[in-house]
């Protein structure tokens, strides 16, 4: 994309390689195919394949896994400008196994390494003509970025714009619970939507119900909640109104992506509608990124699966009589 072009939707979140392990033979060395990943990754790639301008705000090395990645991002049309490079560290690396129903399970690698956000010019720039802010993942409440994104929710509320976020809770990677159940307590002060998986809810708040997880988050959360419950599909819930869409039915190759897939197509709809009529057609928003999730399953990796927006309009279409 071309260098004056606005930037419309900014994603704030992790960047790493997905090493994805293949079966192999009894005897063979074990496969592993690298992809891009990382929530607000994948999330960046799924708008970029659905035709939107999208800039992503993460931090990489210099090394040549984070050279890789970069060049891969761009190759996809992806505003890489915002994506800090710091010698101190190596790309991240989480290795994924799945099992005989597609569901993934992660190991993560990498350090983190203490950052101060120094290029506070960068960070203004893009929120002058975004309408919607992302973020995502442990990268927004860990111990050395919060600080750096509670900073761009508060440019992005400034200007009003949008501001989506799903926390991705992942147990074995947060070193303080705690501590991160606090901090997302103070971002959700600033969403407008947060999207979610049941297990989240349930990990965040240590509800016994999902009914008392979502009261609980709805106490910090003047925005709207959608919940993903993978096969049994998702659900929007303001508060007083809930609306239901069922999961479409796919041959699931692997679930990497999946939410990542139905919080880009959330964010399409807002683009395409803007906010009175995004908030009034919410079946038809749920509809369309639970098409985009299972179209992304359909394939391996956060994005194989998905070829674009005319793919994701025929798949609904050729569903229509659901």
């Amino acid at each position: 994309m071309g260098k004056n072009i606005p930037k419309k939707i900014i994603c704030c979140g992790e960047t790493l390689f997905d090493l994805v392990a293949k079966k192999s033979s009894k005897g063979k060395p074990l496969t592993l195919h690298a992809y891009p990943g990382g929530s607000a990754t994948n999330t960046s790639m799924i708008l970029a394949l659905l035709d939107l301008p999208v800039a992503l705000m993460s931090r990489l090395g210099t090394d040549s896994l984070s050279q890789s990645l970069i060049s891969i991002l761009k190759d996809k049309g992806i505003d890489t400008r915002h994506i800090i490079k710091d010698k101190n560290i190596n790309a991240p690396l989480a290795l994924a196994s799945i099992d005989s129903k597609g569901n993934s399970s992660y190991i993560f690698y990498g350090k983190e390494v203490p950052h101060k956000d120094k290029a506070q010019h960068l960070c203004e720039t893009p929120f002058k003509s975004a309408v919607v802010f992302h973020a995502s993942s442990f990268f927004s409440y860990s111990d050395v970025f919060f600080r750096s994104v509670m900073k761009r929710l508060r440019l992005a509320k400034k200007r009003n714009v949008f501001i989506t976020y799903d926390p991705n809770w992942r147990e074995s990677k947060i070193p303080n619970k705690a501590k991160a159940r606090q901090r997302i307590k103070k971002i959700l002060a600033y969403v407008d939507l947060v999207k979610l998986s049941e297990d989240d809810a349930l990990h965040i708040t240590q509800a016994k119900t999902l009914n008392k997880a979502l009261e609980k988050i709805k106490k910090h959360l003047k925005g709207d909640i959608i919940v993903t419950l993978g096969t049994k599909g998702a659900f929007y819930w303001n508060g007083k109104k809930k609306i239901t869409q069922p999961a479409f039915k796919v041959r699931i190759k692997d679930t990497i992506g999946a939410g990542d897939g139905f919080t880009a197509g959330l964010i399409y709809r807002y683009s395409a509608d803007g906010k009175d009529a995004f908030l009034k057609n919410m079946k038809r928003n749920l509809e369309f990124a639970s098409a985009v999730s299972a179209l992304i399953c359909s394939g391996h990796g956060a994005v194989q699966g998905l070829t674009g927006l005319r793919q994701v309009n025929d798949f609904l279409r050729s569903h229509a009589t659901r």
